[in-house]
């Protein structure tokens, strides 16, 4: 995930900046398929308060720094698939069987717990640009996505776990979050949307019983 810019407003923004995906997790593969395999798609979100290494079928680490978002990567549709989190010297396993055409977000969280949000989106817009709204935070009740400088709300009531998505107009978004009467920190500049793209905005704990934003453009991996 790239093209992500932070208004911080906080100094524990700074734990969450985040930059271009390392080279690395292009070339770490966790399952194998192909173009031929009927497939879903999974990726991890870094939600904890370090550093994480995702392993699965023997493969080498994919490593997300913290407040990262990995790409979704194409993975066999149908088929149970696990992978070992490790966060600070705790690991866990996680497994999840995705649906054709499925997209299923893994957040890692402290003591390597996880949370998996399933998406199936419908009738994408090729002249719009497309924003998906997730709530990574199992503290975060009542997860509200407010844009732009009226703070229009996009979303409400999206409960930890859960996501929500629309399609919207390609112009620049600044993105807000809240969970019930608390304000996530920072402000979210996405800068100005693609039309045809797909964007994440993410509400993942700070670390300090808050809220932060992550976010940015969706990618996929290469097979």
């Amino acid at each position: 995930m790239v093209k992500l810019r932070h208004l911080a407003t906080g100094a524990c923004l700074g734990l969450f900046a985040l930059g271009g995906l390392a080279a690395a997790e292009e070339q770490t593969k966790l399952y194998d398929t192909g173009p031929d395999v009927i497939s879903g798609y999974v990726r991890f979100v870094n939600a904890a308060r370090a550093d994480v290494a995702i392993t699965a079928g023997g493969s080498g680490a994919l490593a997300l720094g913290t407040g990262m978002i990995g790409r979704f990567q194409a993975v066999p549709a149908r088929q149970e698939l696990t992978a070992t989190l490790a966060v600070a010297g705790k690991t866990a396993e996680v497994s999840v069987t995705l649906l054709p055409d499925e997209f299923v977000t893994i957040a890692v969280l402290d003591d390597a717990a996880s949370l998996v949000l399933r998406d199936q989106p419908q009738d994408f817009n090729a002249l719009k640009a497309d924003i998906a709204f997730l709530n990574a935070d199992p503290g975060c009740a009542g997860g509200v996505m407010r844009a732009g400088a009226k703070k229009t709300v996009v979303f409400s009531a999206v409960a930890p776990g859960q996501l929500a998505r629309r399609s919207v107009n390609p112009v620049a978004a600044l993105i807000e979050a809240g969970c019930g009467e608390a304000a996530a920190g920072g402000v979210l500049d996405l800068g100005l949307l693609e039309a045809g793209k797909r964007y994440s905005v993410v509400v993942v704990p700070d670390g300090a019983g808050g809220h932060v934003l992550i976010g940015g453009q969706d990618e996929r991996a290469r097979y």
